[in-house]
């Protein structure tokens, strides 16, 4: 298996420069990373922050709760309520799948915790990930 890891700064910008991220043929990516809060993932049909796509907050509001968005910074289609989900001193494994618009987010060994179904699904080719809010994250992404 081979891994990569990334830093994201603090300025808020997605990173679409993951290789194993464009997405042409797979509906699901695994990812661990060390944050205090503020874990954002863009699926998106291109290589860039376009209105719509879908964006995922993970330990958001300081670390309280999850989101589903079909565009960056906007309404909110589905919430999950949860202190700590991220962790500053250890990597946290996720899993998001996305197939014909049904948007689900887990821990890898556990349920998903959030899920929507869009009812005009977007294509999705290239997962973008990010930290917001001054936070710098680590990202593991294995292939």
């Amino acid at each position: 298996m081979i891994c990569k890891q990334y830093v994201t700064t603090t300025n808020n910008e997605y990173r679409f420069d993951n290789p194993i991220l464009q997405v042409e043929t797979t509906t699901r990516i695994e990812f661990s990373v060390v944050a205090k809060n503020d874990v954002h993932i863009a699926l998106s049909s291109s290589p860039e922050v376009m209105t719509p796509m879908y964006e995922i907050v993970i330990g958001g509001w300081k670390n309280t709760k999850s989101v589903i968005r079909r565009c960056a910074q906007c309404d909110i289609e589905k919430e999950h309520k949860e202190t700590g989900i991220l962790s500053v001193d250890e990597f946290t494994k996720f899993w998001i799948s996305f197939v014909n618009g049904s948007i689900r987010v887990g821990l890898v060994g556990s349920d998903l915790f959030m899920e929507w179904n869009d009812s005009n699904p977007l294509p999705v080719k290239y997962v973008g990930f990010s930290t917001w809010h001054g936070i710098e994250g680590t990202f593991q992404f294995c292939q």
